[in-house]
């Protein structure tokens, strides 16, 4: 159940990605016609390139921690959330533990765009969960990332 948890999890958060992607090209209340720019297509009829650089992203990532890890993993973490939170470029930073498995967390986290997100990789609190990372406390990992399209910060 392990894993067929964490692929369910991947499943939904790409569903979650399309679901906002489909919502994106609907056309607004009361209009009838729009561009085809306005709709992600370029004037040569291509759909238009993903996630420019200036838009948010969302980055959802689920984990599996070693059980007799957890209590250290959550320092880490705290670590990790509570100096991102304090990024110019974090809209949000939420660490959830699953329901069913005490040792199951997804983060979930929105950047002004992907250069915050890369910037976010760069700094010391950042370098707590990768160093407990490294050191084998995870058991496996899932991530996806989505364009951050209709959201609360």
């Amino acid at each position: 159940l392990g894993r067929l948890g964490m692929l369910l999890q991947i499943v939904i958060a790409a569903v979650l990605c399309l679901s906002a992607q489909v919502h994106a090209l609907s056309l607004p209340v009361g209009h009838t016609r729009t561009s085809p720019r306005a709709l992600g297509f370029n004037l040569r009829g291509g759909r238009a390139r993903a996630a420019a650089a200036s838009e948010p992203l969302a980055v959802v990532v689920s984990v599996e921690i070693v059980p007799e890890r957890v209590p250290e993993f959550l320092e880490a973490m705290q670590i990790d959330v509570s100096g991102s939170r304090e990024e110019a470029g974090c809209l949000r930073f939420d660490l959830l533990k699953d329901a069913d498995a005490p040792n199951k967390f997804v983060f979930y986290e929105v950047y002004a765009d992907s250069a915050a997100a890369a910037v976010h990789k760069e700094t010391s609190h950042y370098k707590a969960w990768a160093d407990f990372k490294a050191s084998g406390g995870v058991v496996n990992q899932a991530t996806s990332k989505c364009t951050a399209i209709d959201f609360t910060s």
